[in-house]
């Protein structure tokens, strides 16, 4: 019951980092009430988390309502200028969806002037896939959802880098489902 039940949790200050190996998020769920909001799978807000590895796998927002772009039940959510990777990690690799019965019900969302980062020949890749409900009003359950974030893939040098970002819209009768939103975001 209740909001803001999230599976794994990283409040501003509570910063996680790993000088070696791998950083692995498996199988990882908010909880909450059908009528909940703000249940994150994975939550970083104003928090700095990196390893050479970093893969998440099966995260999912909880089963609640959201109804905003800030209480939705996110797969993973990085918010309030959070930090995931740094120029160590070399394999940023996470999939998320939602189990939101509402609006801005998003398997990943980036927001804040929070960045995602991996260093020279490093690759980010990013799948999402919105919730909702086809028989609800349920609007704006993008897959992967970017508003205000940075990403950062190496610095320019001779290795190759790259950026992969997958997104399978929600439902609801709302619609505006996208796959992939970015809005003010700097890739």
């Amino acid at each position: 019951g209740g909001n803001s039940n999230c599976g794994v949790y990283f409040p501003s200050g509570a910063n996680c980092s790993m000088a070696n190996g791998t950083l692995a998020f498996t199988n990882v769920s908010g909880g909450g009430s059908s009528t909940s909001t703000s249940n994150s799978g994975v939550l970083i807000t104003g928090a700095t988390v990196f390893a050479p590895s970093i893969i998440g796998t099966d995260l999912s927002g909880g089963p609640g309502l959201g109804s905003s772009a800030t209480n939705g039940n996110f797969g993973l959510y990085v918010a309030s200028a959070g930090i995931l990777g740094n120029a160590s990690t070399h394999e940023l690799s996470m999939t998320a969806a939602s189990l939101g019965r509402g609006s801005y019900e998003c398997g990943i969302a980036i927001d804040g002037s929070s960045q995602v980062i991996v260093g020279e020949g490093g690759a980010i890749a990013l799948t999402g896939m919105g919730g909702g409900v086809y028989s609800a009003t349920g609007a704006r359950n993008y897959g992967i959802f970017l508003n205000g974030a940075t990403f950062t893939s190496g610095n320019s040098g001779t290795f190759a880098n790259g950026v992969t970002l997958t997104g399978i819209g929600g439902t609801g009768s709302g619609g505006l489902h996208d796959g992939v939103n970015i809005g003010a975001t700097l890739l």
